[in-house]
Formats: C-alpha cells, structure tokens, sequence
C-alpha cells in the first residue's frame, strides 16, 4: 500500500528491484495468542453455504492445528518438515477461548452450523474430548460438522456426541485398496477399521461424509473399483 516497504515481513517472499528476498519463517504461534477471526470484510453473501439441500449461515472454526499423521497427498508432510524446529506442530486450543470465538461469532453474524476445520477433531483425550462435549452443549448448541480419522471412532464418544446436536462426521478413507493405501497414500488403516468405524456411527444415526480420492498416482482401474465396494460396505450418508 502507498510506497512502504514490505521487503522485511518474515513469511513471505518479496520482489524488490529486480530481486528475491527470501524471509525467514516465523515460530509456530500459540493458538491461544490469536484474535478471534474478523469477518467485517465479508458481505452477506459469504456467511451461507450449502448444506444438506439449503444454504446455512455457516461459521469456520478450528480448536487445532496440525496432525500427527504424514499422508503422502496431504501438505501435513511438508508444512511439517518446513517449521521443524519452529514450535510444537501438533497444537490446541484452550476449549472455553475457542468457545468463547464461536459464541462471539454465532451472535454478531446470526450463524446456524458450525464447521470445525480440524484435520482430526476425535483424536484428542477423553478429558478434552468430555469436556468439549458438555461445554460445547451448554454455551453453543448449534448442529455441526467434525472431519476425523477411522482409528478414532469410539463408541463411546459417538455415543457422548448424540446427545451434542452434532451433524455430520466426515472420515477419510481415500482408496477402497488396502494394499495401496499403505504403499502409496502412507495410511496403514485396515478396511475393517474402517467398517467398524463407519457401522458405529451408522449405529447412532449420525449423518456421515466418506472422503475419496480419485486419480491419484499408480492407481488403477480395480483400485477405484475397491473404492465402489467399501463405499457399498461403509454405506455413508454422502461421498
């Protein structure tokens, strides 16, 4: 903006007289250090997305960031390679600071679903997972949406998150080839892991999303047909 010089910005690159100038990288921040999300700069328009037939005022927020996994097709890898050494990768949020953002938000913009961003919103202890579960109930109450990993469907928690206004549970399972997903997606869970994980769910009557990638490298044409069949095993509500 204007003529000031934005050559010194740590975390980006800059083209200044002909040159690149390289930035160092910041640390990893704190969750717990951030502002809670300004939205003045959207319209109205960028608060309804579609959902389940109609369009929802819908709200993005995250109580993590990171993932302890290394799937090959996913950035998680890299980004974490890149900031080794710059803080704890695998990071979360006081859940009452992230709470008190949601409740902010939903009053200022009048929202009605929650989307949380988190790569692997189940994979936490059952002391946060608890807690969550009773706060989020008292302070929120909004229906919602969680993307999780098949090694973390416990009974016990779906269960628990009946009884939260939860709304839909998104599980990855990329390719329907077990024997591919290890060697070419770094992913070593089994199909019955992921069929326990989904009858589960299915169980309790909670909406689920089953998460597929198609084209990926070295796949082949049975490959994708082994994707048609778990997804007729795992019978998602959407894929």
């Amino acid at each position: 903006i204007g003529k000031k010089d934005y050559s010194n910005i740590k975390n980006i690159w800059v083209k200044k007289n002909g040159s690149i100038i390289k930035n160092s990288l910041r640390p990893l921040k704190d969750l717990d250090t951030l502002p809670f999300q300004d939205w003045a700069i959207f319209d109205e328009r960028h608060y309804y997305k579609p959902y389940c037939g109609k369009f929802w005022r819908t709200g993005f927020f995250e109580l993590s960031r990171g993932c302890p996994f290394n799937c090959t097709y996913c950035c998680t890898a890299n980004l974490r390679k890149t900031y080794n050494g710059l803080g704890q990768f695998l990071r979360f949020r006081n859940i009452d600071k992230g709470l008190d953002e949601i409740c902010a938000i939903r009053d200022e913009r009048k929202l009605e679903l929650i989307f949380f961003i988190d790569d692997n919103f189940l994979g936490v202890s059952p002391e946060r997972f608890n807690y969550f579960c009773e706060q989020y109930k008292k302070r929120v109450n909004l229906p919602y949406y969680i993307q999780t990993r098949a090694e973390t469907i416990r009974e016990d928690y779906i269960a628990k998150l009946l009884d939260t206004n939860i709304s839909t549970i998104a599980i990855g399972i990329e390719n329907g080839n077990e024997k591919y997903r290890r060697k070419y997606m770094n992913r070593f869970t089994s199909d019955e892991v992921i069929i326990k994980a989904f009858d589960i769910v299915n169980k309790y009557k909670i909406r689920t999303t089953a998460n597929v990638i198609i084209g990926m490298p070295h796949e082949e044409e049975g490959h994708f047909f082994d994707t048609v069949r778990l997804i007729q095993k795992i019978k998602p509500s959407s894929y």
